[in-house]
């Protein structure tokens, strides 16, 4: 029991990092599976910017401080950038060298972002190395998820550049949803398997206080019947010896509890007794062993009673009396066998004893028979005699 205290805590912080684990890698798949979707989504965004700056000329070109790509001026014209945001949602800027020119990124107070820098992670891969950059940036203190191409003139040299992005909290709304369900999920899952635990241990700890309550019960009642008896597990081990029993055989129960050596106290040596043969399943060999000695009960079924003379039992032998039978579940499978002790030898004793009266008084009564039969005869011959004389005296008197 003090062991369950201790495990059930530690199969919960168990299964508590199982299921942490589980949503943290599954969150994280999530995440970089839509971070690879918004660098696709915005790659394909700043492709169609390109497009539409394409329609306007051929090539990129600053006259005058105004950058211009053919004949279309870029600086203070908002039409491609708002034209991108009506098409893809996105916001777009063009860039002459590091300096927004036109933009529908706006200023907290509503207006575009035009005269303002690019700083940040995109800054040093496109104008110092005139590549690309695809990821995370931040524009005017708010995180965007960003694509960044540089715009070269006929030269080759990078005298812009062109950004199309989104916001990374709007971006991330459906993500950050998904992420609180998830955890919360994950939190009632863990609270429900806590719950559950602490519910089947206080269930199994009551199953176990009741168990041991009958078991206790069981053992007084065993313990403080008034005859013998002793109980045997499915491994033919005494798991209860009574006060009786103790009494009967002068073995102490915890000399034999626990043992295999029952058979010992009354055969002086290992061999089977009726309930090992029972428990063993092997209830045709009752008739080798105990041969003449045994009956089946006529009360129930699978009963078996024993009568023998055991010597060793006592100061001159006892004639003992066993009562064998298998013990049983409520599913009906065996959990045990039951042996019910009875000293018969002071009955044996009063048997023999009326039986030995019984001889003599049909002794008594033969002799008697006999000398009443002899007197009898005695009787009758002197009869015979006397009645002779008197007749051979009357026939005296008529001569």
């Amino acid at each position: 029991m003090k062991k369950l205290h201790y495990l059930v805590p530690i199969n919960v912080l168990f299964v508590a990092l199982a299921i942490a684990s589980a949503t943290w890698f599954f969150l994280s798949e999530i995440y970089i599976d839509a971070q690879e979707k918004a660098e696709h989504i915005l790659d394909n965004n700043i492709k169609t910017f390109w497009e539409l700056i394409k329609v306007k000329g051929k090539t990129f070109h600053v006259v005058n401080g105004t950058l211009m790509i053919g004949d279309y001026v870029l600086n203070g014209n908002y039409e491609l950038p708002d034209k991108i945001k009506e098409l893809t949602g996105c916001s777009a800027t063009v860039f002459m060298g590091d300096t927004r020119i036109s933009t529908n990124i706006r200023k907290d107070d509503g207006s575009r972002a035009v005269g303002t820098g690019l700083h940040g992670a995109a800054y040093e891969p496109v104008f110092v190395k005139g590549q690309s950059y695809r990821g995370e940036t931040t524009i005017l203190g708010t995180p965007y998820l960003s694509a960044y191409d540089p715009i070269m003139d006929a030269k080759g040299n990078v005298i812009g550049a062109l950004y199309v992005g989104v916001k990374k909290s709007d971006f991330f709304e459906t993500y950050k949803d998904l992420r609180n369900t998830l955890l919360f999920t994950a939190t009632l899952l863990i609270l429900l398997f806590t719950t559950i635990s602490v519910l089947l241990v206080r269930y199994r700890q009551k199953a176990e206080q009741a168990l041991k309550d009958n078991e206790a019960s069981l053992k007084a009642v065993i313990h403080g019947a008034p005859f013998p008896q002793f109980i045997l597990d499915l491994d033919h081990k005494v798991i209860h010896w009574n006060e009786a029993m103790e009494l009967c055989s002068g073995v102490k129960a915890e000399t034999i509890i626990g043992t295999s050596r029952h058979a010992d106290i009354f055969y002086g040596g290992q061999r089977p007794m009726v309930a090992d043969l029972l428990l063993a399943g092997k209830v045709d060999e009752i008739e080798k062993w105990f041969a003449g000695k045994y009956n089946k009960s006529k009360y129930k079924e699978g009963i078996y009673e024993v009568t023998d003379f055991f010597p060793l039992m006592g100061e001159t032998g006892r004639w003992i009396r066993f009562t064998s039978t298998l013990i049983k579940d409520s599913t009906g499978a065996t959990i045990g066998s039951m042996v019910a002790f009875e000293d018969l030898t002071e009955l044996k004793q009063a048997s023999e004893y009326l039986q030995e009266q019984w001889f003599f008084l049909q002794e008594i009564s033969t002799v008697s028979r006999c000398r009443c039969t002899t007197r009898i005869s005695r009787a009758t011959t002197l009869v015979a005699t006397r009645h002779s004389r008197n007749l051979s005296g009357c026939r005296g008197l008529k001569s």
